[in-house]
């Protein structure tokens, strides 16, 4: 797909909204950071100018038992006037825009839990006071299924057999060359997935793309859940992942797309369902079971996409960010060193009285 700069006040709502933006920037900036040159994303193939990069995404994958919801963000770290995004997904993929607070809740919901401890071992103030754990024929090859705008988003959805045809009509239709993702591309095109190009062009003469784009969601049936990454292993530099997978039971990852570099376990456990941006549970209760990812890929160890598939049993589980308080042991370790310095000086005056004393009682 392709991310292009918001419509003016397309993110500006509410004071509300405005902050959880930032925030999103935030997260993306710091957690799904991609070095640059940014030439593949987390799902997708990223085409933007020389003078401005993708910076970050996230990502929530959604999945009902039978249809699955992908919600995406992504930051630039500079202007662009001109930006493209290419993604593979299934067919019959529908196209619209995502919220973005589902993905600032849900982030919230997979944070750590802290735990605070009380450290009694001795020791002097300010050592430290806290720590913390943790071809020329290539219209006749290619058949452009459907052509549909979405907010600021274009989105041209390519099918075909051959993915060098389908490479050749995107630069004939503007999109700069990326005949490196040929591969790729043929391994999607092969299995009956379509490719999905999408143009982000500035509505107005003096606009551009810059910060946040507006959070894109695709959504399609599917029996067993997917991430689309594999475009990532022609990426420039390694790729942070985190994704937050959101279904009735705890969703194990089935394949990994770099069996060298698995993703982690970050979060499991049950979440309101309206921070999953739903009305109900699938269950008709008020929550569901959100199982959160995350890791860095090297482009070269990228093989497959993530797959997944319901956990044997729900197990919740929760990272601790331990926080020790030494102040206790700061105290102790004053009333220690405090009496050694009273023996210091009171046990000599001891030991002369002593003495002292003896002295008399001998000489009498």
């Amino acid at each position: 797909m392709i991310p292009t700069t918001p419509r003016p006040g397309a993110l500006r709502r509410t004071p509300t909204a405005a902050l959880r933006l930032l925030l999103v920037l935030a997260l993306s900036g710091a957690l799904w950071l991609v070095p640059r040159p940014a030439v593949a994303c987390a799902c997708g193939a990223v085409i933007d100018t020389a003078d401005s990069h993708v910076t970050g995404e996230t990502s929530a994958l959604t999945w009902d038992g039978s249809r699955e919801t992908i919600t995406m963000v992504m930051s630039m770290d500079a202007g662009a006037d001109d930006v493209a995004w290419i993604m593979p997904a299934p067919a019959g993929t529908g196209i619209g825009l995502g919220s973005t607070d589902t993905i600032v809740d849900l982030y919230n919901d997979s944070l750590p839990r802290t735990e605070h401890v009380k450290d009694w071992t001795p020791r002097l103030s300010g050592t430290d006071s806290l720590r913390s754990g943790a071809a020329s024929d290539s219209d006749d090859a290619v058949q452009v299924e459907s052509s549909t705008t979405v907010g600021p988003f274009d989105v041209v959805t390519l099918s075909g057999d051959d993915a060098g045809a389908l490479t050749t009509w995107l630069v004939d239709n503007g999109y700069p060359d990326r005949s490196d993702l040929v591969g790729p591309f043929q391994d999607y095109l092969d299995q009956g997935w379509r490719i999905l190009a999408v143009r982000l062009t500035p509505q107005a003469a003096d606009e551009s793309f810059d910060g946040a784009l507006p959070p894109m969601s695709l959504s399609f049936d599917t029996t067993e859940p997917v991430y689309p990454i594999r475009l990532s292993s022609m990426a420039a530099t390694d790729q942070r992942v985190r994704l937050h997978v959101v279904a009735a039971h705890q969703m194990d990852i089935s394949r990994q797309a770099a069996p060298a570099e698995p993703l982690e376990l970050l979060f499991s456990g049950r979440v309101s369902a309206s921070d999953a941006g739903l009305e109900t549970g699938f269950d008709g209760s008020d929550q569901v079971w959100l199982s959160t990812y995350g890791g860095r890929l090297s482009p070269g160890s990228i093989a497959d996409d993530h797959t997944f598939a319901r956990a044997a049993s729900d197990s919740p589980y929760q990272r601790v960010n331990t926080v020790i308080d030494t102040s206790p042991g700061e105290h102790l370790g004053l009333a220690i060193l405090v009496a050694l310095g009273l023996a210091a000086v009171v046990g000599p005056v001891v030991i002369a009285v002593a003495v002292s004393t003896r002295r008399r009682g001998a000489g009498r």
